[in-house]
């Protein structure tokens, strides 16, 4: 596991792909922190940026990616955190 310890000690995900249980791309980390990670997900040339909790997401080091284990509709669903980007 990799830290960040400009973050509190919280792990580096920031680039991570974020993809289905069936390697479909959904998006890329943009922030994490002890409980979320922030995920940037784009469509039709829009960014979009969606919470999902840990708890909901299986993370490979090795291959740099975050396994959704929630909808792809549910994490769409989720609010925007664009302004806690600024």
């Amino acid at each position: 596991m990799q830290l960040d310890p400009e973050n509190g000690g919280v792990e580096a995900l920031d680039g991570y792909r974020v993809i289905t249980p069936s390697g479909k791309l959904i998006g890329e980390v943009v922030r994490a922190s002890e409980t979320e990670m922030v995920v940037r997900m784009r469509r039709l040339g829009r960014s979009i940026y969606r919470p999902l909790a840990q708890e909901f997401a299986i993370v490979s080091h090795r291959n740099r990616t975050v396994v959704l284990q929630i909808s792809r509709r549910d994490l769409r669903g989720a609010p925007n955190r664009a302004a806690a980007l600024r």
